[in-house]
């Protein structure tokens, strides 16, 4: 899944390495910024679960769906302010999940919950798109809140 507004050589080359892309499509209910990104419209638990946002357009769902993905929808539907528009917006590294705990939907936190997901509380709200995950174990950020929570 990534941006709609991909590059297309970005596009091109993930394709040439045989990855399959879905693009998002815009969400009208989202401001311009956010309105195409992934880690704001769902949340993937990891294999193929995924918890998304019930007011997402139709044609995303049935194209994770398609790739065989199980979707989990969330109880919260994404609105254009701040924070109603964090919802789903988690960072996941193996077993911990950085999140703003008051901002998170419902169902993302009883899921992470039933996956014994140790919880990282932060102040910011959008905890994903503050962090560049490079691997299970590892981030890079330039939020001092985040980073003073490692």
């Amino acid at each position: 899944m990534c941006d709609g507004r991909i590059n297309s050589d970005i596009e091109y080359n993930l394709k040439s390495m045989g990855i399959n892309i879905i693009k998002t499509q815009k969400q009208k209910v989202l401001y311009e910024a956010v309105s195409y990104h992934p880690d704001i419209l769902f949340h993937h638990l990891g294999g193929k679960e995924i918890v998304i946002a019930p007011n997402i357009e139709d044609k995303l769902y049935y194209a994770l769906e398609n790739e065989g993905f199980n979707l989990i929808i969330g109880k919260n539907k994404l609105e254009r302010k701040y924070p109603k528009d964090v919802l789903y917006n988690v960072a996941r590294l193996r077993d911990v999940a950085i999140l703003n705990i008051r901002h998170t939907d419902e169902v993302l936190l009883e899921e992470l919950d039933r996956r014994k997901i140790k919880l990282i509380d932060v102040k910011q709200g959008y905890a994903k798109c503050s962090v560049c995950i490079v691997s299970e174990d590892a981030i890079i950020t330039s939020d001092i809140g985040i980073h003073k929570k490692q």
